[in-house]
């Protein structure tokens, strides 16, 4: 395990310790836990869990990809959406409140830090909502995106799996401009914009992989219609062979990027910084 993903484990287990919450749940995918600990180190930036929030989780869902990241350190914040009326599978101490990304409700450096997750594929114009995130925060913005493209999964039947990760993910976007570019014009310094892949061999029920095949299938079989469900459960039917094999394999790239005001340090372990 690399060294930042151990330090980012140690922190979060002193901040559950901390915490006045129950212990946190064991993680919903265990192939993602390196990768949420590691999100959560650069949000919370070395500061102690109680000065970690208010942390604004724009695009928060149902809340359960939050709750992977904080639930059980005891940190609170705002979860916003377009809508709130799903039930609600995310950490306690977060207000749920139904908004506009590009028209934030909140004074002027309101948090601590923001994050954005599996939501930049969704904004159309996400150029003012960044500017918006950039307004009411006075620490670091953290963005999460799944790059699909980069999907693999070791199927007996290559060209298959190709196909489909490829009829799943779409054609790029060469005019879509990269989160990096528009958190700089916005006046923010980014600091960190790489990849992180997360690999698994599970296919049951439990694991991650078993999860994007049912995105996969929902989408290509039943909204796109592109695809025949007979053709996809038998492709699927292969994979369940492997995996009882041994032979089973996946992985996908997240881009991560991080970005935080002018003024703000790298690192700041130990300050408690500014409080809502």
């Amino acid at each position: 395990m690399p060294p930042s993903q151990r330090g980012s484990n140690e922190a979060r287990a002193q901040h559950r310790q901390a915490a006045s919450d129950a212990p946190a749940p064991a993680p919903r995918y265990p192939e993602l836990q390196a990768h949420a600990d590691a999100v959560y180190d650069r949000l919370s930036n070395g500061r102690i869990a109680r000065d970690a929030g208010p942390i604004l989780d724009v695009g928060s869902g149902n809340g359960a990809a939050l709750a992977s990241i904080v639930e059980g350190t005891g940190v609170r914040g705002v979860a916003l959406d377009r809508r709130v009326g799903m039930d609600w599978l995310g950490p306690p101490g977060f207000e749920r409140l139904a908004g506009d990304a590009a028209r934030l409700p909140f004074r002027p450096q309101a948090f601590q830090a923001a994050l954005l997750q599996e939501t930049w594929e969704w904004l159309t114009n996400p150029a003012p909502a960044l500017a918006e995130m950039a307004r009411v925060t006075r620490g670091r913005i953290v963005i999460v995106q799944s790059e699909w493209r980069s999907l693999w999964i070791d199927s007996g039947d290559p060209e298959t799996a190709q196909e489909f990760t490829r009829l799943f993910s779409g054609p790029p976007d060469p005019q879509r401009r990269a989160p990096a570019a528009l958190l700089a014009a916005a006046g923010l310094r980014v600091i960190v914009d790489g990849l992180e892949t997360i690999r698994g061999d599970r296919l049951q029920r439990s694991s991650y992989a078993f999860e994007l095949l049912r995105l996969l299938r929902e989408y290509l079989v039943v909204q796109r219609a592109g695809v025949r469900a007979r053709r996809f459960d038998e492709w699927r039917a292969e994979l369940d062979e492997r995996a009882q094999r041994g032979a089973f394999g996946f992985s996908i790239d997240r881009r991560v990027v991080v970005a935080e005001a002018q003024g703000e340090p790298t690192e700041r372990a130990g300050d408690r910084g500014r409080r809502r």
